[in-house]
């Protein structure tokens, strides 16, 4: 297809480590159901520790240990004077929920691309600066759709080389046309400093 010819990828070998990201609940719901039936390759890949160690503790500002499988749900498992409490995972909201999930199958496929739309939505800021700084340290490309400014300037804290990170501006027309423009962190960043609202963007680049 022309998508892989422009990654780089053979059309046969695509599925075999793109990781596609939706912003839909339905997705998110398999997504789950998956990760109960294929535990074992979770914990084979520690994610259930890691993740949790890594990003949701750092999130929540809690101790938990692990993710488990308990009544065919994922609980967050701590331990409490010795003893051990287990938290259902949606009661730790539906961006820790979303989060958790798309990591630990992250973590235990590794794909090369991970393409992943409207990341933001139902995350918390502290949470999406956990998640960017997890993703950059990954041996894999990213790309993340959002039209979120907190992304963005999240993105500029990671402190990224230019060289491993860009953005690209698009804007539909009025007509139906789409048009694009890359910019460097270093434009962003400059940007942003300057007090400007990176919504006006689009305007100053004549997009």
């Amino acid at each position: 297809s022309t998508c892989c010819k422009l990654l780089d990828i053979e059309g046969g070998r695509a599925n075999d480590f793109v990781a596609f990201v939706p912003n839909e609940s339905t997705f998110l719901s398999h997504l789950q159901e998956h990760l109960m039936r294929s535990w074992e390759r979770i914990e084979k890949s520690e994610a259930h520790v890691n993740i949790v160690k890594d990003i949701i503790n750092k999130s929540v500002n809690d101790t938990f240990t692990e993710i488990i499988v308990r009544e065919n749900e994922l609980y967050a498992r701590k331990e409490v004077n010795g003893k051990p409490f287990y938290v259902k995972v949606r009661d730790l909201g539906d961006g820790v929920k979303k989060i958790l999930s798309v990591l630990m199958w992250l973590e235990a496929c590794s794909p090369e691309l991970v393409l992943w739309d409207d990341f933001e939505a139902s995350v918390h800021p502290t949470l999406i600066k956990l998640v960017l700084e997890w993703l950059a340290k990954k041996d894999w490309q990213v790309v993340i759709a959002t039209h979120s400014i907190d992304v963005l300037l999240k993105i500029i804290d990671t402190k990224l080389e230019s060289k491993d990170c860009g953005l690209i501006l698009l804007q539909k027309t009025a007509d139906d046309i789409l048009l694009h423009n890359r910019l460097t962190l270093e434009e962003i960043e400059d940007f942003v400093i300057s007090n400007q609202d990176p919504r006006l963007l689009p305007d100053l680049l004549k997009l």
